[in-house]
């Protein structure tokens, strides 16, 4: 549920940042991407492919996950292990991490933000489910969806990010969208840490 109250956030922040690279780890089902690419490329006339201008690379560890659709819409999509592949990256302006950090075992989740950070021009931005029980299995066929280590906000004001919102969800949890910034970002209903 929260995944969707951020898209208008994420979208603001596109449109304030004007961010002209972006890595989307874990791509999943490629919404990111497709977000990225609507408002940054198609929102401003340039719907062919041949006119695009932004770099959209994902990174994806399960491969069935990995489609033609997606592939049409991202630069370039690795298929592997974001911890080891973020490291033979060039910096993007946006980097983008949608309910990653769950997956590692705490320590090597804050190793993965301090990687994901020097790779970082303009933003870095972590979406997580808070306080999370684990380790939860997955519930998908995506053996990679597992949750073996669970994040509090203090977590991230231990990581050093600058602001973050929180989102309720109906059944009781709440998720967090935590940012990574030099810039000044008022008015998008954001707190700092």
């Amino acid at each position: 549920m929260g995944g969707l109250q951020s898209v208008e956030l994420v979208v603001a922040l596109i449109l304030k940042l004007k961010p002209e690279s972006f890595l989307d780890i874990g791509i999943g089902s490629g919404k990111w991407g497709f977000l990225f690419r609507e408002y940054t490329d198609i929102w401003h006339g340039r719907t062919l492919t041949c006119q695009w201008k932004s770099q959209i690379d994902g990174i994806e560890i399960f491969s069935p996950i990995v489609q033609d659709y997606q592939r049409a819409m991202y630069s370039r999509v690795f298929v592997g292990n974001a911890y080891t592949l973020v490291d033979e990256l060039h910096s993007y302006d946006f980097i983008w991490a949608f309910d990653l950090l769950s997956a590692f075992e705490k320590q090597k989740g804050f190793e993965m933000i301090r990687k994901s950070r020097e790779k970082t021009g303009i933003l870095m931005a972590v979406w997580q489910t808070l306080d999370e029980k684990n380790p939860l299995k997955s519930i998908s066929n995506n053996p990679f969806d597992a949750k073996v280590s669970s994040w509090s906000l203090d977590d991230f004001r231990q990581a050093a990010f600058r602001y973050y919102k929180t989102f309720d969800n109906p059944d009781g949890s709440q998720e967090l969208l935590a940012l990574y910034t030099e810039e000044e970002l008022n008015g998008l209903g954001l707190l700092e840490f």
